[in-house]
């Protein structure tokens, strides 16, 4: 039965996703359908499943080639075509040829055609230049030979004359008029010997140490060491170094100029006192120290020894001396000789003409007077003494870094002109100095160079604490840009970089390595007879052009192809609604899942009654639709699993008839009115006083009038029974089990008496008495019956015949079940 509501009948067709649906029937309340069909254009798909078309790689092809294709399907669910290729048709080659037009001075224009390609790969036609010829064209001078050569290109005309107006095909002028090529230094190269040839200026060049900047001669080359000491038992480390060929530096890294010494080291006798005695000890080849000594550190009065004498710097005087925390201070004064004085204004001094004469010649002196500026002194005289040939002379003092300082002597002339003493110096010698540089950084690193002057000490070491031989190189760096086009970037420019004085960086670039070029995953779907199953992915990177390569087109992973199926959901009723499961397609074409209705099930209905009442019982039956639940049950109210029939009754036209006659009776039904059907009145109808012993009775059964009881045991009963109408008594004879064969062989209304022996004799086993009464009034008595031999048994329960249930009167006998109709009682 299909329950639509009225006008509601089902189309004839219906979309459902991107399926096509026709053929509707109704069914089970729904509409269904007996076919489906997807085209392209249906419900949003693009294609008809299973049709077939061709597709091709490029839209035109090379002379001489066909072009790729491929047959691509359209999947399940028409939602797509397989294969990549994306062109409907391709067209061969063409292309515009070309052939010069000439006259006689050349080629003065050009003629075309259009030509097609031919499967042998040649043209049509007789053009063969693939692109216009230009024309010809010549240069003219307007003199063979000058200072300067004006020029003019002259072209090709159809007439076979050439534009233009300057006649000479060739002019010579002279390159270096005008040049000269004098010396000069370029960054560290000094060109000298300059001559003009061609033009240009060549030159011959002189790079040396020191000429326009350069720092060595190129080609030259130094030991340079790692470091001024080694540890304990170690070689020390050198590289040959080279200067290059500019002359601004040298190859390699190492910087001190000599070899390190044996590893020392000070050590003191004490870690702190008045004084800090020390001593050097060297490495020994077996890698350990020479001396005793053996702290590495002392403590002393910072004022120990130090003299702060007298000095000048600058213009200024410094005296009165004295230390304080390792440190000279000063009073000052200015006075002759204080720092470019030469005399104290007013003073006077006597000079003489010459430090030194000859043996035996006077002195010869004059008095001078310092000027009011103290710039100066009158007079002439230059020697401030005068001695008979003597003089002093010096000697350098050295140590392993050179000059530290130096000794002098007096020496006095002899008489054969020799001076006396060793000393061969007229003047103090320069202490040995050197210039050595350390890094000057900022938050990048090293910006440039801070440089100081070093001077020899005795010890063999320069003081200062400079430690680069040559000033070093700012720090540098290269960084990247990234080179970006319309899809992101391609790939990377670089700039290189120095480290400024404020910490900054120059240049512009910010990316301390090379960026990757921009990448993305891009999807195509992998589909099988089911539809989409799965996606397949490359990587595709950006182009200079602002394309991506590659050749798939979704940004995300398609979704695969589902459906939902079906399965009834069961309880004790049947089915009362359904299960789903969304299948996906799999690469084989086949769903996954293992439901397989494609539309939900119907739940399990039936159909029950329940009874239509009156006054007198049932008249007829009500239905109701019932539907299956999860519970297993049934919902509604009715419980009939078939059409109620209609309460009847038995009636009897009399409520007795005498014995003889027969009780007349009719079947009557109610009426939804509460009123039987039928004519007769009474309940029940009775034989009076008549018995019908039958000759054969079911096991245990008697009869009485319009009763049947049955006897399932074999008691035997003595007592007594009050004489009442209806009242009586059966005697039945069975075989000796008691249960087969009985047979009614007595029976008695009225007054009975009955006993029950003292010593609880038995009646013989085949006999069984049976009492009934109408009227509930028996009453048991004590008398015995001495033939009685089986048993004794007391107690009988009374019959109610009017409610056909066993007595539960206390005189009920366990072992004596009477049935009543179906009734059974203890």
């Amino acid at each position: 039965m299909c329950y639509r509501s009225a006008g509601s009948a089902c189309p004839s067709s219906s979309c459902s996703g991107t399926t096509y649906l026709y053929n509707g029937y109704c069914s089970g309340g729904g509409c269904g359908y007996s076919s489906s069909s997807i085209t392209a254009g249906t419900c949003g798909a693009v294609c008809t499943p299973g049709d077939s078309r061709v597709r091709y790689r490029t839209l035109s092809v090379a002379c001489g080639y066909s072009g790729t294709s491929e047959t691509q399907y359209c999947n399940g669910s028409g939602t797509g075509w397989s294969g990549t290729y994306t062109d409907t048709t391709y067209t061969t080659s063409s292309r515009t040829a070309y052939a010069a037009a000439t006259s006689a001075c050349g080629t003065y224009g050009a003629y075309s055609e259009n030509q097609i390609c031919y499967n042998s790969g040649s043209w049509s036609g007789s053009y063969t230049l693939t692109s216009p010829p230009s024309a010809s064209t010549r240069t003219m001078y307007s003199v063979s030979s000058g200072a300067s050569c004006p020029s003019q290109t002259q072209t090709c005309q159809s007439n076979g004359s050439w534009s233009g107006t300057y006649a000479y095909s060739s002019c010579t002028v002279d390159p270096c008029a005008g040049v000269t090529c004098g010396s000069y230094c370029s960054s560290t190269t000094y060109y000298s010997g300059g001559y003009c040839s061609g033009g240009s200026c060549y030159y011959s060049t002189s790079i040396s140490a020191g000429t326009c900047g350069a720092v060595c001669t190129p080609g030259a080359t130094r030991t340079r060491y790692a470091s001024l000491s080694v540890a304990c038992g170690s070689a020390p480390d050198s590289e040959t170094q080279y200067c290059n060929g500019s002359g601004t530096g040298w190859s390699g890294s190492y910087t001190l100029s000599s070899p390190p010494a044996a590893s020392t080291r000070t050590m003191y006798s004490v870690s702190s006192g008045a004084s800090c005695p020390s001593q050097t000890q060297t490495c020994q080849s077996n890698g350990s120290w020479s001396g005793t000594y053996a702290y590495s550190s002392c403590t002393v009065d910072p004022c120990a020894g130090v003299t702060c004498g007298s000095y000048c710097s600058s213009t200024t005087y410094y005296s009165g001396g004295y230390c304080s925390g390792g440190s000279c201070y000063y009073s000052t004064s200015i006075s002759a000789g204080t720092c470019g004085a030469v005399c104290t204004p007013g003073a006077t001094r006597t000079m003489y003409q010459s430090s030194a004469v000859g043996c035996g010649t006077a002195c010869a002196s004059e008095t001078q007077t310092c000027n009011a500026s103290g710039t100066g002194w009158s007079g002439s005289y230059s020697s401030s003494s005068c001695t008979a040939s003597t003089r002093t002379a010096y000697a350098a003092n050295t140590s392993a870094c050179g000059t530290y300082g130096y000794s002098s002597q007096g020496q006095t002339c002899q008489t054969n002109g020799v001076w006396s003493g060793s000393y061969t110096l007229t003047s103090p010698p320069s202490n040995t100095t050197r210039t050595m540089y350390a890094a000057l950084t900022s938050g990048c690193g090293t910006y440039g160079a801070g440089s100081e002057t070093q001077t020899c000490q005795s010890s063999g070491l320069f003081n200062g604490t400079y430690s680069l031989s040559s000033p070093p190189s700012a720090s540098t760096r290269t960084m990247y840009a990234a080179a970006t086009s319309a899809c992101g970037t391609y790939g990377s420019n670089s700039e290189s970089q120095s480290c400024l004085s404020g910490g900054s960086w120059s240049g512009t670039y910010s990316l301390a390595s090379p960026p990757s070029a921009s990448t993305r995953t891009m999807y195509a779907a992998a589909t099988s007879a089911c539809g989409t199953y799965g996606s397949n992915n490359e990587t595709q990177t950006c182009q200079s052009s602002g394309t991506w390569n590659g050749s798939y087109s979704l940004s995300s992973p398609p979704s695969a192809t589902t459906r939902t199926m079906y399965a009834a959901a069961m309880s004790a009723c049947g089915t009362y609604g359904a299960n789903s499961e969304t299948q996906t397609c799999l690469s084989n074409g086949l769903f996954n899942g293992t439901y397989s209705l494609s539309s939900p099930p119907s739940a399990s209905t039936r159909t029950m009654y329940t009874a239509l009442t009156s006054g007198c019982g049932t008249y007829g039956a009500g239905s109701e639709t019932q539907t299956c639940q999860s519970s297993g049950l049934f919902n509604g109210t009715y419980s009939l699993a078939s059409p109620p029939s209609a309460s009847t009754r038995t009636m009897y036209q009399s409520s007795s008839v005498t014995c003889g006659n027969t009780c007349t009776n009719e079947s009557q039904s109610c009426l939804s009115n509460g009123s039987w059907s039928g004519t007769y009145g009474y309940g029940s109808c009775s034989v009076t006083n008549c018995v019908s012993a039958p000759t054969a009775l079911s096991t245990g059964a008697i009869a009485a009038p319009g009763e049947t009881t049955r006897n399932e045991g074999k008691p035997i009963i003595s007592g007594s029974i009050s004489s009442a109408t209806g009242d009586g008594y059966y005697v039945v004879r069975c075989d000796a089990d008691g249960t087969s064969n009985c047979i009614l062989v007595a029976t008695g209304t009225g007054t009975g008496t009955f006993y029950q022996s003292a010593n609880g004799l038995k009646c013989p086993a085949q006999y069984t008495l049976f009492f009934y009464s109408y009227n509930n009034d028996a009453s048991l008595g004590g008398a015995t019956d001495a033939s009685c031999t089986n048993g004794i048994k007391t107690k009988l329960p009374s019959l109610d015949v009017s409610n056909k249930l066993c007595s539960t009167a206390t005189n009920k006998t366990a072992d004596i079940k009477y049935c009543t109709q179906g009734f059974f009682g203890n």
